[in-house]
């Protein structure tokens, strides 16, 4: 399993932080597949960083704490 390292800034706060997800989950979501079908293991906040950068305490400041 290939593993990439992702950068995100938050377009929020501006926290730049790194996170390392799977090239083949990665390449699936960018052919189109849906993020929670690419990256099943992750929570929705963790997807949400993927797609926008948003860092989880802006997260949970836009969107709300996330359900158990």
């Amino acid at each position: 399993m290939a593993q990439m390292l992702m950068h995100q800034t938050c377009p929020k706060c501006f926290k730049e932080s790194w996170s390392t997800v799977d090239r083949d989950a990665w390449n699936a979501w960018q052919d189109g597949a849906l993020i929670q079908e690419a990256f099943p293991d992750l929570t929705a906040s963790e997807r949400e960083a993927i797609m926008t950068g948003y860092d989880q305490q802006c997260w949970e400041e836009i969107f709300g704490k996330e359900e158990e």
